[in-house]
């Protein structure tokens, strides 16, 4: 048959779309450990798919360096499919690997995780997931 096209009229994200391949899919109750091996400069993005058979809160912790001093601020904004969920701002380490510790919501069965980084001067190494527990009416107010 002939497939449907998809009309975008007055999306309020249609600036931050990308064209993105997904080839690898990560299964988020198995812990998974990440190894970013991308360009994380100024405009790139880091795309991969996401398969959740347990909706709900997850620690992720996320690690990188910047050569730039404590005082730089580097966005990066991560995107469950097309939508941005939040801005994470690192600030310069000299060049040391620093962890952060955050928690994002995972609601659907397959979501495509994308970060996207804001400024030059960051570079992510490394991500990993935990389930914390079931989604909670506070985690959503949270969001």
């Amino acid at each position: 048959g002939k497939a449907d096209e998809i009309v975008h009229e007055d999306c309020p994200f249609a600036d931050d779309t990308i064209e993105a391949k997904v080839d690898v899919y990560y299964d988020i109750l198995k812990q998974p450990v990440v190894e970013v091996d991308v360009d994380t400069s100024e405009g790139r993005d880091f795309v991969f798919g996401v398969t959740c058979d347990k909706p709900g809160r997850y620690r992720v912790k996320m690690t990188g360096s910047s050569p730039l001093g404590a005082l730089a601020q580097i966005p990066m904004t991560v995107y469950y499919t097309s939508i941005p969920i939040r801005v994470f701002t690192w600030n310069g380490t000299e060049g040391r690997d620093v962890t952060k510790d955050e928690t994002l919501l995972f609601l659907s069965k397959y979501t495509i995780f994308r970060a996207h980084f804001g400024a030059n001067g960051f570079r992510l190494k490394r991500l990993e997931f935990e389930f914390e527990h079931a989604v909670e009416e506070d985690d959503l107010s949270e969001f």
